[in-house]
């Protein structure tokens, strides 16, 4: 397309006219000392943006163009509450937030564009053969290694192909509880992810793993395009969670927070108040916030999505029938499912991908088992969640602040 051309700017400029007094030198002078007066000052004012760093909160990003996970994540830091020197803090923590981020990327994530020989993408690739892994990734493998979770990745990406589409029509094909031919699909891929004689790990030590495939499935996932046999998938935050707050702890840096936008949290010192939400039937509530203390992690659960979330459209969609598919599918037959819309759990001494391994089991089902709930608070793993609009906890020393007018109560569970 050609552009109009503009009659003021096409045309030929005006000569300047210039009005030349015969004793210019005394306002030549003090013009000039103005102009290098405000020279001076804004000049002064971006070496002092550049070289000079106020203490207070700050967001910290990772500064590096290449792979990286701080994407996923929020991470603000109380820069100069330590004591040191504000400039020299803010940028240590962004050097050692950045290295963390790119080496969580290259370890944790199964679609990492360059696979790493230490990573997870590399231990997938190599089936049925003894491979050398990070040091990191293996005690990870090590504390998921029996849970079917770890064998999900093809049925995840499976599901996620209804969060591609706008069109309702179009992910209402995607979705197994309403295409039968996708569910049978499904059927068939769990019997092959949720067997040990289809699909394990074996740690064979100094960081040694072989991620055993059968012969049948092998030719099921050639024939179906199947690749990730090995993802942490909808877990993966929760591993990265964990190795992000580690490594900045490790650099003594406590003064802060990350949390990721599907739900993990590391409050690595301070104090803060948390918001939760519930859903009941097609709205959405903030019912209450909680505070956290000191070193603490979290991990979120829920069944639908959250509007100022925007992420959380790779997560859910919410069909106009009252549907809502969800990256939180049930190994045990491959379908998505919730035994509450929240469940939160929190401790000082679990770490998230603890927490997850052993609430997940506990979400992922038909019903809530409150029981199960009690006995993990006895291990210092607190747990709230809503029944109707009456919140519950384990823990005795929470002080739940209801906000006014929503009609919700509490009731401490022991």
């Amino acid at each position: 397309m050609r552009l109009r051309k503009n009659p003021i700017f096409d045309q030929e400029p005006p000569k300047p006219v210039i009005e030349v007094e015969q004793k210019p030198g005394k306002r030549r002078v003090i013009l000039l000392i103005i102009c290098l007066s405000v020279a001076a000052i804004a000049l002064g004012t971006w070496l002092y943006d550049v070289v000079t760093v106020d203490p207070g909160w700050y967001t910290i990003s990772a500064e590096t163009t290449e792979g990286n996970c701080g994407n996923e994540f929020a991470f603000s830091y109380d820069v100069g509450a330590s004591g040191k020197n504000a400039k020299d803090e803010k940028k240590a923590v962004t050097e050692v937030y950045t290295t963390a981020c790119k080496e969580a990327y290259d370890l944790f994530t199964w679609d990492v564009e360059q696979p790493e020989e230490g990573g997870i993408r590399h231990l997938s690739d190599h089936p049925n053969q003894v491979v050398t892994v990070d040091s990191r990734l293996y005690a990870a493998l090590d504390l998921a290694k029996d849970n079917r979770l770890l064998y999900m990745g093809p049925v995840t990406a499976e599901y996620s192909r209804i969060f591609q589409y706008e069109e309702e029509y179009l992910a209402a094909q995607c979705d197994p509880a309403q295409n039968p031919e996708v569910m049978a699909y499904i059927t068939e891929l769990v019997s092959f992810v949720n067997a040990a004689e289809h699909i394990r790990l074996e740690l064979l030590g100094n960081d040694q793993v072989t991620l055993h495939i059968s012969e049948e499935y092998l030719a099921f996932a050639k024939e179906n395009g199947v690749e990730a046999f090995l993802d942490l998938g909808w877990m993966k935050n929760a591993f990265v969670a964990d190795f992000l707050a580690d490594a900045l702890a490790e650099k003594g840096f406590t003064q802060g927070y990350l949390v990721s936008f599907d739900g993990f949290g590391c409050y690595l010192g301070g104090e803060y108040t948390l918001s939760l939400s519930d859903r009941v039937g097609y709205d959405i509530y903030r019912p209450a916030t909680y505070p956290v203390k000191g070193t603490t992690r979290t991990v979120s659960f829920r069944n639908y999505p959250l509007q100022e979330n925007g992420m959380d459209t790779w997560r859910y969609f919410a069909f106009s029938n009252g549907r809502i598919a969800s990256v939180y599918v049930d190994p045990a037959d491959g379908i998505c499912k919730s035994a509450t819309d929240n469940l939160v759990c929190y401790s000082k001494s679990a770490s998230c991908s603890e927490m997850v391994l052993s609430c997940a089991p506990l979400f992922l089902t038909e019903q809530l088992d409150e029981s199960a709930l009690l006995a993990l608070a006895k291990n210092g793993t607190h747990t709230i969640w809503a029944e109707g609009k009456q919140l519950r906890y384990t823990d005795s020393t929470l002080t739940l602040t209801i906000t006014e007018g929503n009609g919700y109560t509490q009731k401490h569970m022991q």
